[in-house]
């Protein structure tokens, strides 16, 4: 039961170090937000301004022999979560849109016998600093094997941008942003309300772009004589009606009285998509949720209508019969939307890339174009990491398909004939495409080798800006020695000329201190300099050298 599941949390978060070998400290902020009274619960002055509805959940199932295959869920409706398991073979995708409140945890967690660490690792914004004190994560490689995340990025610009802003303004509040970030994450669990949208990362790119990166969070767990998938979502309303962070904040170098920021669509591909009503979402079940949720919108995104128009994407994508009995068949479409995301972040950074490594003079070294680069380079270290997690998710999801490998049967039926002989017999242009298991697979080792190249070109560019600050640096000292040298050749006559003056104690006649004439200073004076510049021009080695020769010579007679 739910309730079991929420104890069963709680026990191993007490487990200690001295009474287990399995001590659940880790779990310590999940359990406390489980068992916390009104969790997730909106307050009434975020109602006021929120959503009054959200789908929270979108159930589909995959078996087309049932009738009214997609149900909707609310918040409030954990109870009604009365649904039938899978038919053998088959399967169910359950997505989560957006922040979950502890009830919906417990009910699925213990409907779908979901392993605790997946929600544990989902949430891991929880107590930071609690959850990163056992440097628990990342874990062993073989601990994720069922544990799927895939990153979303979406790209924000302004409306009516004005060149006045300058570069350097995003350099300076890229601190700021962190900090903001850093305290957005630590209230998701306090104020964020179920439903809200979360994003993981918010970073600044220029004085015109930033981007924001969400996760999908995926489950694939067997369920009775079939298999779910559960997807939980970062993605839930929109933007301008969830918890508040830097993004839609009155800070940064986008804030500008007649600048409104706004999201870039995720821009896809598929052969068919002209002739064929691809991610259409059906207005029974836009109306179901919200029937102003068109014009709602405030910072729309892509990926809002992925759980709606799942069904329809399947079929429009000839993914349907697969997708029935094959985990990775029917997780192509949220594989192929994450890539696609991922290809306009490249191509923003490549642009960006070009403008920051225009021809410049080789002593012309700007700071903010380096710390531009520092900050590129860690953002597309994070970006690779993490298509390098889907690369290998995508290949232990083909294992188990038997569409692509035939050594092991799909999970909750094993592979029969049939299906391998309807799976030989799809054309060739399928398996080419962005939407199926190959091509999917394809697309994300580009996608990683466009990162790399991405990373050895920021690696070259900060080798050049380094270059360029070690030539200033040098001509600096150079420029520091001629003025040095100036002043030493200044001083040759200067230390003469006083010492003269200090001998004679300035007792000359004319000052009236002395019976001296004043030409006995000048002709004490020029002879002392020129012995001076004379010592100063000698080289002491030389002479050495000259006088032995010399010897040499002489004996030699």
């Amino acid at each position: 039961t739910p309730d079991q599941y929420k104890q069963a949390i709680y026990a191993h978060s007490q487990r200690s170090v001295v009474s287990s070998s399995f001590p659940g400290r880790n779990y310590a902020a999940l359990a406390d937000w489980l068992i916390r009274p009104n969790a997730g619960a909106p307050s009434q002055e975020a109602d006021s301004w929120r959503q009054p509805e959200h789908g929270l959940i979108v159930l589909h199932n995959l078996d087309d022999r049932k009738l009214g295959r997609t149900r909707i869920f609310t918040s409030e409706e954990t109870a009604e979560l009365t649904v039938p398991r899978p038919q053998q073979g088959k399967g169910h995708l359950v997505f989560v849109r957006g922040f979950l409140c502890p009830a919906w945890v417990a009910e699925l967690g213990s409907r779908y016998r979901i392993d605790p660490e997946f929600f544990c690792r989902h949430l891991d914004f929880f107590d930071v600093s609690a959850h990163h004190s056992c440097f628990n994560t990342p874990s062993l490689l073989n601990t994720t094997n069922n544990i799927i995340h895939v990153h979303v990025s979406t790209i924000l610009t302004d409306v009516g941008y004005s060149t006045t802003n300058l570069y350097d303004d995003s350099v300076s509040h890229r601190g700021l942003i962190r900090e903001q970030m850093s305290k957005y994450k630590r209230s998701l669990q306090k104020a964020a309300s179920c439903g809200d949208s979360i994003v993981r990362d918010y970073s600044i790119l220029s004085d015109r772009y930033s981007v924001i990166e969400q996760r999908i969070s995926i489950c694939v767990a067997e369920n009775g004589d079939g298999w779910v998938g559960l997807l939980c979502m970062d993605n839930g309303r929109d933007l301008d009606k969830s918890l508040v962070g830097p993004w839609n904040q009155d800070t940064g170098p986008q804030t500008n009285s007649n600048m409104r920021i706004t999201s870039l669509p995720v821009i896809q591909h598929h052969p068919k998509m002209t002739w064929r009503k691809i991610g259409e979402v059906d207005t029974s079940l836009r109306s179901s949720i919200n029937p102003n949720l068109s014009t709602q919108a405030g910072l729309p995104q892509s990926i809002s209508t992925l759980a709606l128009e799942y069904p329809s994407l399947l079929s429009a994508l000839d993914l349907s019969k697969r997708a029935q009995s094959d985990p990775l068949h029917a997780l192509v479409p949220v594989f192929a939307h994450a890539a696609f995301s991922e290809v306009a972040f490249l191509n923003l950074v490549d642009e960006l890339m070009d403008k920051l490594t225009e021809p410049l003079p080789l002593d012309n070294f700007q700071r903010e174009t380096f710390e531009s680069l520092q900050h590129f380079e860690i953002i597309l270290e994070r970006h690779a990491a993490h298509i390098r997690h889907s690369i290998r998710s995508i290949r232990i999801l083909s294992e188990r398909s038997p569409f692509v490998s035939s050594t092991n049967p799909p999970l909750g039926n094993p592979a029969s004939a049939e299906s391998k002989d309807s799976a030989a017999s799809q054309g060739y242009q399928q398996q080419l495409s962005s939407f199926s298991a190959i091509g999917t697979l394809q697309d994300h080792e580009d996608l990683l080798e466009r990162c790399q190249r991405l990373l050895s070109r920021v690696h070259s560019a900060k080798t050049s800006e380094m270059n360029r600050a070690m030539i200033l640096e040098s001509r600096r000292a150079i420029e520091q020695s001629e003025r040095t040298k100036k002043l030493t050749l200044a001083a040759t006559y200067f230390i003469p000329l006083t010492f003269t003056a200090s001998l004679f104690g300035m007792n000359f006649g004319v000052l009236g201190q002395g019976d001296l004439p004043v030409w006995w200073y000048i002709v004490v004076a020029v002879p002392f300099t020129v012995l001076t510049h004379l010592f100063y021009s000698w080289d002491v080695e030389t002479l050495r050298l000259r006088y032995r020769r010399l010897l040499q010579t002489v004996k030699g007679h």
